[in-house]
């Protein structure tokens, strides 16, 4: 039902019916009572919206600190060579066998 469609609805006159006066008042009182919900209504659905913007955005940060606990490519604050491990110490052996075999291997 729309707000117009109270505000327009006529009823016949009738010789034993309903006082105009009394009928116009209580829908009146039907129409601010329907304003009111429909403010109420638009009001939730904004809200909703806003809920369900902050849901997306907790999503993705909930999503980028997981991805940074676990080490993945989105860690954003990881020290320069931690992903290499530590350094490791020239192999002085290898040199020389591969000095020896000529390049050949």
């Amino acid at each position: 039902m729309k707000r117009i469609e109270i505000i327009n609805k006529e009823f016949p006159h009738a010789f034993w019916g309903y006082d105009v006066t009394e009928v116009d008042l209580f829908l009146d009182e039907i129409i601010r009572e329907f304003d009111r919900l429909h403010n109420e209504l638009d009001i939730a659905a904004f809200n909703a919206e806003a809920a369900r913007e902050r849901e997306e955005k907790l999503k993705a940060k909930i999503a980028e600190l997981t991805a940074a606990l676990r080490g993945g490519d989105d860690a954003e604050e990881e020290p320069a060579g931690a992903a290499e491990g530590p350094e490791q110490p020239e192999d002085p052996l290898g040199a020389y066998l591969d000095e020896d075999s000529g390049g050949e291997q």
